[in-house]
């Protein structure tokens, strides 16, 4: 039937990356603890970026058995995928994509030709969803990104339907093409399919809110911007989260606040990008005469 090598293929690879898992070190593994990662998905993101593909066999027939082959991991290779908790979220939610996608196809897997043919353009649209997602995962979406045009990032994205990372994806794109109500509408999809504490990943829930909240600053939303990046705050702190992408949050709220003259809210939020590692709106603030420093005329500096 046709299809059934890119299921074959998919599961193939997935079975592959568990079995990688007995490679992950005790330290990663704590690592991963830590960066509230430690699901099942997370240790199969982990191995993904750790163990890349080397080589499926055969290329294009299911004629004989499907093999996926990982390369080897170095000594050091679970920790540089370590290095980059947020590109290690992303591939959390493609890979929970590419399960979802072949656990339904195996659940509905038609019982005869006569039944896939009546279902024909259904499982046609699920087989090129499997390969597409194929296609981003490998070698590496960041290569993907790069080859994708614009057009075609956003056809794989209504293919797909309800994956809240090409959704992301459409929407920092469509933003960084100064399309505010087009980001809008993109990211309101990605909120809607991933956007949630039970989402694969916390980090990226926030990324989403990050770019809905630009989208609804664009479009001269201030409040619902607030609230956007509020909601990813607060899934951040409420898992412990300190890092990259909270003092993201913290200082671009802070520029909200500081545009709407919400000075003490501006403070508090520059305040909390610190501690999360961002420290230079606060000092700028500082050095201005604001959040407790005097301007440079008035002596005191940060």
């Amino acid at each position: 039937m046709p299809g059934d090598y890119s299921w074959c293929r998919a599961r193939a690879w997935i079975e592959a990356l568990i079995n990688a898992r007995a490679y992950i070190p005790k330290s990663a593994t704590r690592q991963l603890r830590a960066l509230r990662l430690d699901s099942s998905l997370g240790a199969l993101a982990l191995c993904a970026l750790a163990c890349p593909l080397y080589l499926v066999t055969p290329e294009s027939s299911t004629d004989t058995e499907i093999r996926v082959y990982l390369n080897k991991p170095d000594d050091q290779a679970f920790e540089r995928a370590l290095e980059n908790p947020e590109r290690l979220a992303r591939e959390m939610y493609l890979i929970s994509d590419l399960t979802k996608r072949t656990n339904y196809l195996a659940r509905h897997w038609p019982r005869s030709l006569a039944e896939a043919r009546k279902r024909g353009k259904n499982l046609d649209e699920r087989f090129a969803g499997l390969d597409a997602l194929w296609n981003i995962l490998h070698p590496s979406p960041e290569e993907s990104l790069k080859r994708l045009s614009d057009e075609e990032l956003n056809d794989i994205a209504e293919l797909l339907g309800d994956s809240a990372i090409l959704w992301l994806w459409v929407a920092e794109r469509r933003e960084r093409a100064d399309l505010p109500h087009a980001a809008l509408q993109a990211a309101d999809k990605a909120v809607k399919y991933g956007a949630a504490p039970a989402a694969p990943a916390v980090w990226l829930s926030a990324e989403i809110y990050y770019a809905r909240a630009l989208a609804h600053w664009e479009m001269s939303q201030p409040a619902l911007a607030e609230t956007d990046l509020e909601a990813g705050a607060a899934l951040l702190e409420k898992e412990g989260i300190k890092a990259p992408i909270l003092a993201r949050v913290y200082a671009k709220l802070g520029e909200f606040y500081s545009a709407r003259d919400n000075r003490a809210e501006m403070c508090e939020a520059y305040e909390k990008a610190c501690a999360a590692g961002e420290c230079g709106k606060l000092a700028a603030a500082r050095r201005d005469g604001k959040c407790g420093g005097e301007s440079k005329t008035g002596g005191a500096e940060l």
